[in-house]
């Protein structure tokens, strides 16, 4: 990180860094989808990409070799990838040690049609399987 953005990051003496290790309460996660990460960003959309298109490094899309890593919700970005919540979940354990983690954001959208009744609309398979697929696996990341 000090590589990529360190001009922009904040300078902290010895001290100030020895009080801020540990001191959160929680973690808050937004998750709502997982994608596919390059590091090799050379001509994987038909262009030549550089670091200051990402601080991360990499390169977010959601296919491989042309083939969509899950099924989509309504946006065009969100793809039903619930086992992503497992792995992200796993390795907050692993890397920051257990911590108390409160999931604050997590949904999926859909396309609000006029045209579709509220009966039909309260029939909402999709949605109803999101939830429950991301709760299996978060209960999973769990036991």
């Amino acid at each position: 990180m000090k590589t990529r953005v360190g001009s922009r990051l904040p300078r902290f003496t010895q001290a100030e860094s020895s009080k801020l290790k540990g001191s959160f309460d929680f973690i808050g996660i937004n998750h709502y989808t997982t994608w596919y990460a390059n590091v090799n960003y050379t001509n994987i959309i038909g262009v030549l990409l550089n670091d200051s298109l990402a601080d991360s490094g990499t390169f977010t899309f959601p296919f491989k070799n042309g083939k969509p890593i899950a099924d989509r919700a309504h946006s065009i970005w969100l793809y039903i990838v619930p086992h992503g919540i497992r792995s992200l979940m796993n390795y907050i354990r692993e890397k920051y040690g257990n911590p108390l983690v409160i999931i604050t954001e997590n949904g999926m959208d859909d396309g609000n049609s006029p045209f579709v009744s509220i009966k039909d609309a309260l029939k909402d398979t999709k949605r109803i399987k999101y939830h429950n697929d991301y709760l299996a696996n978060l209960l999973a990341a769990i036991v």
